[in-house]
């Protein structure tokens, strides 16, 4: 299966490609972003010389092709290559995360004792709206089930992809309930993570993503460490991947 990515689509993109939508109507328009998918696939760079494969590729029609590349400022051409800046910058930004959840994954088991960690600082605006902290963390615990359902249920063309069931989900997210609701903190990433906010940032992943890819790969990489013997404590670890995977969909 293809590995699937993702960039930020503003919701008002449609304004700043006015003139695009003047001149070639949404046929326009829908090169525009067909074109940008095409560059971040690419790695942020086509050769001019493929342009007229693109349009042909595209069926779109090759003046309107060179025309948006060429005459509305929105990508830039260097050495007989066609770029965007801001492509460049989101695929930096993916390969930072990358690299991120990486190092995380490599180094979360060694280093000192959980005393020596430093707890992680929570945002403001969160923190100060949180409340007790245990009333914050038995509430999103009490109600995740529910979430998790609801998520579930409306995923049913991807979990036949993904050979899991609803049932698999659900065992897994109670598991993971279960191990930490009790407990002030979680050490995930050589930090100790407040509970209630690790069950919020995971309720927060659960309720408005409708993406399983990410999920999965942590699922996938926790259980394939663990038969290999290179994980003894599966629950912990499955706790830090699904913490990871919540974070990288957030900022992704």
């Amino acid at each position: 299966m293809r590995e699937k990515n993702y960039f930020a689509h503003d919701y008002h993109s449609r304004d700043h490609l006015r003139d695009v939508r003047k001149d070639w109507g949404l046929a326009g328009y829908g090169f525009y972003w067909c074109f940008v998918e095409i560059l971040h696939e690419q790695g942020g760079y086509i050769k001019e010389s493929e342009l007229a494969y693109i349009a042909y590729d595209l069926r779109a029609d090759e003046d309107m092709a060179k025309a948006i590349v060429y005459n509305y400022g929105m990508f830039k051409v260097q050495k007989g290559k066609i770029y965007s800046s801001r492509v460049i910058e989101n695929l930096q930004k993916r390969e930072e995360l990358s690299k991120k959840c990486a190092a995380a994954a490599n180094t979360r088991w060694s280093g000192g004792g959980e005393d020596e960690l430093p707890i992680l600082d929570v945002p403001d605006d969160f923190a100060a709206t949180a409340g007790k902290e245990q009333e914050t963390a038995d509430w999103y615990a009490n109600n995740f089930s529910e979430m998790v359902n609801r998520w579930l249920q409306a995923q049913d063309d991807v979990l036949a992809i993904t050979g899991k069931t609803i049932v698999d989900y659900q065992r897994l997210f109670e598991s993971v309930i279960a191990e930490v609701r009790n407990k002030p903190y979680v050490v995930i990433n050589k930090q100790r993570i407040p509970t209630y906010y690790f069950l919020a940032v995971l309720c927060s992943h659960v309720k408005h993503n409708n993406n399983f890819d990410n999920l999965n790969k942590a699922i996938a990489d926790v259980e394939k460490r663990y038969q290999s013997g290179r994980v003894k404590n599966k629950m912990q670890y499955m706790i830090s991947a699904l913490y990871n995977a919540a974070i990288l969909d957030t900022n992704q």
